[in-house]
């Protein structure tokens, strides 16, 4: 669909490429918050495409499913993570406190805080894209 627009599908393309290729969050971290925002944003389309990819990087399948879920059960992960997941919420909400920001800094320094946040807003644009251009999720054959 993007392709009707060329260049706005590229600068959108390499937006996605170095948040995804050439970022500071490791893989699990950059993973799990897109499936985050997939699960919080119904994407079927972002959820068929990054559980794989989420899988691979070390997220568990009882972690995947438990993103579905409003608070997330905390014995599944880290305190590193449920603060992630909470900032993230607050983004897709927009609704970022001081609370929300100080927690996430603990963990990340001040460009990962950038590079999150980023990642957040860019799968919530993808996410309320792919719905308005009712992209379908793909299948084999």
């Amino acid at each position: 669909m993007l392709l009707h627009e060329p260049s706005l599908a590229s600068t959108w393309l390499e937006l996605g490429s170095r948040l995804r290729y050439r970022g500071r969050l490791d893989d699990r971290t950059r993973e799990l918050i897109i499936c985050r925002v997939g699960a919080r944003t119904r994407s079927a389309y972002e959820l068929h495409h990054h559980t794989p990819l989420a899988l691979a990087a070390g997220v568990s399948r009882a972690q995947l499913d438990a993103l579905d879920h409003t608070d997330p059960p905390g014995g599944l992960f880290t305190d590193r993570e449920r603060d992630l997941i909470h900032y993230a919420d607050a983004v897709l909400a927009a609704a970022v406190t001081d609370r929300h920001t100080k927690a996430v800094l603990r963990w990340l320094a001040d460009a990962e805080l950038v590079e999150l946040t980023g990642l957040v807003a860019y799968y919530l644009a993808v996410s309320r894209f792919l719905a308005a251009m009712a992209v379908d999720v793909e299948t084999d054959g």
